[in-house]
């Protein structure tokens, strides 16, 4: 990470740089820590182009936070409702089997 935030700081002007240092971090869960690195940037830089860049880039790094938020949410979500599935499914042959069973004994 720190080799990718050098060069983003060598290349500045170059958005391949800040895209990969941004899914470098999205990949290591370091958003946060890329969002501080731009706000120092644009808190302390002297030119007031790189200043407002790196404000753009704060708002991008908050924007990718929460989409992948909703995105771990919703896959969440989903495997909750299939947990649910599976247990109904379980719940149903559980019950059939042991209908099947009370007729079996009555039936003797």
């Amino acid at each position: 990470m720190e080799a990718a935030w050098r060069h983003v700081l060598e290349h500045w002007e170059e958005e391949a740089a800040h895209e990969a240092f941004l899914a470098l971090c999205a990949d290591l869960g370091q958003l946060g820590e890329a969002g501080k690195r731009y706000r120092a940037v644009q808190e302390t830089s002297d030119d007031p182009a790189r200043s407002a860049d790196a404000k753009q880039y704060v708002d991008r790094v908050l924007g990718l936070a929460v989409t992948l938020m909703q995105t771990e949410r919703g896959d969440a979500s989903r495997i909750v409702r299939r947990g649910k599935l599976v247990l109904y499914l379980l719940a149903t042959l559980f019950f059939l089997l042991a209908g099947a069973w009370t007729l079996a004994l009555l039936g003797r």
